[in-house]
């Protein structure tokens, strides 16, 4: 509310901590709230400065990530989808924020019972995630994650067990044994080896 006092409501500090702010509304829960968030802060910024400016592709990211959120999986990934086009068009094919919502578009699929399709597309993207990042870079290892647990969806098993087995080692390694992170990538394994 001071910013917009402040700056008014365009200016792109206030733009930033309204975003901020419906971040944080979806991490709490406040799926409905967050999304009229998101909605209105990429309309404005579509109108200000542009379908392809980088702040308004990420704002239509955050969007289908609350849908996502929601279970609203398909809106989600037609959403991705959308935003995958425009990255790779504005940014470029191997740029961080296209690989990025290709990972998404991949973990939507998996959810939506496409495993196979999802393992292809992330099969694409670790290895040019890969060789941007290194192995320990924290969306190296989501992409990683990512494939090991659509290898298990497609009944990769021995795959998975490798890719997550991995993503527990260089996430406790990097982030510590008790980050959620890594007690992620540790419930996943051992999901996997129950079944």
């Amino acid at each position: 509310a001071l910013r917009c006092r402040l700056h008014g409501e365009e200016h792109p500090s206030t733009l930033v901590a309204k975003n901020n702010l419906a971040y944080l509304l979806a991490e709490l829960g406040e799926h409905t709230r967050a999304l009229a968030m998101h909605q209105a802060l990429y309309k404005l910024r579509k109108a200000r400065l542009g379908e392809t400016h980088t702040d308004t592709m990420a704002s239509l990211n955050n969007i289908a990530l609350v849908y996502g959120y929601m279970g609203q999986t398909a809106t989600a990934l037609s959403l991705h989808e959308k935003n995958c086009a425009l990255r790779a068009r504005t940014l470029g094919e191997d740029h961080t924020s296209t690989l990025l919502s290709r990972r998404l578009i991949a973990e939507c699929l998996g959810r939506l019972g496409r495993g196979e399709e999802a393992v292809a597309v992330l099969e694409e993207v670790y290895p040019l995630r890969l060789a941007k990042n290194g192995a320990d870079d924290g969306e190296t290892l989501n992409v990683l994650f990512a494939l090991g647990e659509n290898y298990a969806r497609v009944g990769k098993r021995e795959e998975a067990y490798v890719a997550l087995f991995d993503v527990c080692d260089a996430r406790a390694r990097t982030l510590g044994e008790d980050h959620a992170k890594t007690k992620e990538a540790r419930e996943a394994l051992a999901r996997l080896m129950k079944a």
